[in-house]
C-alpha cells in the first residue's frame, strides 16, 4: 500500500435551510473601497504578519472583520483550486461597507516564521489576536462592531480568539468543525476510503479502529514506542504483510502526522472553546462537504453553544454547497478544476444578510 496516496485532510438531526435571495442581488449597488497593504508586528516572537485591509470609502467608522484561514498554510487569499476565495469574500463584504483583514499565515506569502506545520492551532490564534488588536486600533474601524470570520480550522481559532477577548462582537464560521481532532482526522481517512470502493466496510472499521488509536497516542504521549506500535497496528490493518513493517516502513507511511500541528490537531477538541462562546455566531454548512460534514458537527455544535448560554446563534446547511462553497460550471460538489470555480452566492449572501439582522451599522 502506497500511504502517500491517503489524504490527511484538515482543510476542518440536521436541518437543511434554503437560502432564496436572488431576487434582490442584481439590483443592490456595490459600494467602493480601497486595498492597503499592511504589516502586523509580533515583537514578542519577532514575527511580521503581513496583509490585506480593504477599506470602504466614505464616512465611517467601519465595522471590522478579520478573516481567519483554514489549515494547511495559505496567503491572505486562500487560494482553492485556483480561486482566491478570501478575497472574494474580503471584497463582497468590503463593497458592503465593512472593513476587513486578511493576512497571510505566518511563514506563507510576506508573513514570516515557521509554517504552520511547525506551529499548532494556538500559535495561530495569538496571530489571529495581534491582527485583530491592530484592527481595533486603527482610527476609521468602529471597534463595538468587530468580528471574526474563519473557514474550517479558522472556525476553531476564530472560537479560541472570541472566548480570550470579549472586545469581539460576532463570529462567522464557514465548514466548522465541532467534534476531537482525532476523530474528525479519522473519519475524513475513512471517507476516502469508502468512495475509492476498495476495501469491505468491516476492513475500513478495522482500520480506522487501529488509526484512531495511533493518532490519539500522537495526541498525547507521541513516543517513538507508542508510534510504531500503534502505527504497526494500522498497516497490519491495511493488510501490509508483517515482514514488510518496519520502523521505517511505519515512518514513511505516517511519520509527517507527529508534526507540531498534527501532535496539537488531535489532542484538541473546539468543545473546549465552543462552551465559552456566548457572542452571535453564524455558522454555515454545505450539505455536501466531505471534510467537516454537518451529519458529523451540527448537533454537537448547537449543544455546545447551548451549553454557553449563547442566545443568538444561527447555523444553516446550504444544499449542493460543498466544503469550500464553490461551485462551477457542470460541477458537482467537491469536484474542484482550476480555472472553472466560483464563489457561491448563497454563502456570500446568507453572512451579508446575518450580518444586517444584527443591526451592525455599515
Amino acid at each position: 500500500m502506497n500511504y502517500r496516496n491517503i489524504k490527511f485532510l484538515i482543510i476542518l438531526a440536521i436541518v437543511i435551510i434554503p437560502i432564496s435571495c436572488k431576487d434582490n442581488r442584481s439590483s443592490m449597488k456595490k459600494g467602493e473601497f480601497v486595498n492597503e497593504e499592511v504589516t502586523i508586528e509580533r515583537s514578542d516572537i519577532e514575527i511580521s504578519l503581513a496583509g490585506t485591509l480593504s477599506l470602504p470609502k466614505g464616512k465611517g467608522p467601519h465595522p471590522g472583520i478579520l478573516m481567519l484561514t483554514g489549515s494547511g498554510g495559505h496567503t491572505r487569499d486562500q487560494i482553492i483550486s485556483g480561486l482566491p476565495m478570501f478575497e472574494i469574500i474580503g471584497n463582497f463584504l468590503a463593497e458592503n461597507g465593512y472593513a476587513v483583514l486578511r493576512v497571510d499565515d505566518r511563514g506563507e506569502g510576506l508573513s514570516t516564521g515557521s509554517k504552520v506545520r511547525e506551529s499548532t492551532t494556538m500559535d495561530r490564534a495569538q496571530d489571529a489576536q495581534a491582527a485583530l488588536n491592530y484592527l481595533m486600533k486603527l482610527p476609521n474601524i468602529d471597534t463595538s462592531h468587530v468580528g471574526l470570520l474563519g473557514h474550517s480550522e479558522g472556525t476553531h481559532t476564530a472560537a479560541m480568539v472570541a472566548t480570550a477577548l470579549a472586545d469581539v462582537d460576532f463570529v462567522i464560521m464557514l465548514s466548522p468543525w465541532a467534534i476531537s481532532g482525532s476523530e474528525l482526522w479519522v473519519w475524513q481517512q475513512g471517507t476516502i476510503l469508502r468512495d475509492e470502493g476498495t476495501f469491505t466496510e468491516e476492513k475500513i472499521k478495522s482500520i480506522e479502529t487501529e488509526l484512531f488509536k495511533m493518532v490519539s497516542h500522537i495526541g498525547s504521549e507521541n513516543s517513538d514506542e507508542g508510534f510504531f506500535k500503534y502505527g504497526g497496528a494500522a498497516c497490519l490493518a491495511w493488510g501490509d504483510p508483517p515482514e514488510d513493517i518496519t520502523n521505517e516502513f511505519i515512518t514513511d507511511a505516517f511519520g509527517d502526522l507527529r508534526q507540531p500541528w498534527y501532535e496539537h490537531f488531535f489532542s484538541s477538541n473546539p468543545k473546549e472553546s465552543l462552551v465559552k462562546l456566548n457572542q452571535p455566531v453564524l455558522a454555515l454548512f454545505g450539505s455536501e462537504d466531505k471534510q467537516t460534514p454537518p451529519s458529523l458537527n451540527v448537533n454537537y455544535l448547537s449543544t455546545y453553544l447551548i451549553k454557553a448560554s449563547n442566545a443568538d446563534f444561527t447555523i444553516k446547511v446550504l444544499p449542493n454547497e460543498d466544503h469550500f462553497f464553490m461551485t462551477g460550471d457542470g460541477l458537482k460538489p467537491n469536484e474542484h478544476v482550476s480555472g472553472k470555480m466560483k464563489m457561491s452566492e448563497n454563502a456570500l449572501f446568507a453572512m451579508k444578510y446575518w450580518l444586517e439582522q444584527q443591526h451592525i451599522k455599515k
